[in-house]
């Protein structure tokens, strides 16, 4: 028996040393009831009685060893289970850490919805780029709720069509009204997420406001627009001289294409009627960041 719980211990089997100390209980106990027989009747065969004595303290002895060896592996299992439990817990907090952190500093805005659309779970970008509090869009208000009254229903049945497909959604340019009603421009990217059982929940993804980007974007193009159809030559160069770019006008007036002028050095346009100090002037006077003005 002492071997057997032995086994038990180095094997973890708990329901084994269960079924060990039960047993033996159940042969304690029916050889009590054969030594009251053995008294009932007058039996007095002192050596039987002597050892089914000794084989009732045996099972009594083997069934508190089985029961010790249960409660013991019983324990040692269910600290172990704890320890595990903790472990993860503090990895589970030091993740969720992680993400708020990022989530509270990162300029564009995190979100969660459900499979209707409900808004679950918003980052604290959202007062700065949308105006509103997470608290007042979690639970309360749909992603469609954020968009312009005129459209929101087409709006609302394209995305409600891409998230039955639980197809990814990836810099979608969307515009929402604030809170304060100004409408923005915003690059989403989302992902449907499931649930362990594979069921769908919703979607998970961001929101960047890209309206200045957009004026950016649109003021560049009326700059490159006004230099190409500049009646003036104008040439851009690096810092050693280099001719990064010319405009038509450029062309039109040396004879020089694009193609050949861009990475050539204007030194291709020396006339031979300048000095070199005339040069060296104009070169320290642009490389100072100042204006230089002069004719050739």
């Amino acid at each position: 028996v002492v071997a057997y719980a032995s086994h038990i211990s180095r094997s973890a089997d708990v329901t084994r040393a269960a079924w060990v100390s039960a047993f033996c209980y159940i042969g304690y106990k029916f050889l009590n009831v054969a030594i009251t027989i053995v008294q009932v009747y007058e039996i007095h065969s002192l050596d039987a009685l002597a050892d089914l004595r000794l084989l009732i303290n045996i099972l009594l002895l083997a069934s508190g060893c089985a029961l010790v060896v249960c409660l013991l592996q019983a324990l040692r299992e269910a600290f172990a289970a704890r320890g595990e439990l903790l472990l993860q817990n503090q990895a589970l907090r030091a993740s969720r850490d992680r993400f708020l952190q990022v989530a509270s500093q990162t300029r564009d805005v995190i979100w969660e919805v459900d499979s209707e659309g409900l808004y679950t779970y918003v980052s604290p970008a959202s007062r700065e780029i949308w105006g509103y509090a997470p608290e007042e869009l979690e639970g309360r208000k749909h992603f469609y709720d954020l968009h312009p009254r005129e459209g929101r229903e087409d709006v609302r049945a394209r995305a409600e069509l891409h998230m039955s497909r639980r197809q990814n959604f990836v810099d979608a340019v969307n515009r929402l009204v604030t809170r304060d009603g100004r409408e923005i421009e915003v690059s989403t990217n989302a992902v449907p997420y499931f649930d362990d059982s594979g069921a769908f929940c919703g979607y998970r993804g961001t929101d960047r406001d890209i309206s200045k980007l957009k004026k950016a974007r649109l003021r560049q193009q009326m700059l490159i627009a006004a230099v190409e159809h500049a009646a003036e030559s104008i040439v851009i160069t690096d810092p050693s001289g280099v001719i990064l770019y010319v405009n038509p006008a450029f062309e039109e007036l040396t004879g020089y294409t694009r193609d050949e002028a861009v990475g050539a050095h204007p030194s291709l346009l020396k006339s031979g009627r300048h000095s070199e100090q005339f040069y060296q002037d104009l070169w320290q006077t642009l490389l100072a960041g100042d204006v230089w003005r002069g004719h050739f």
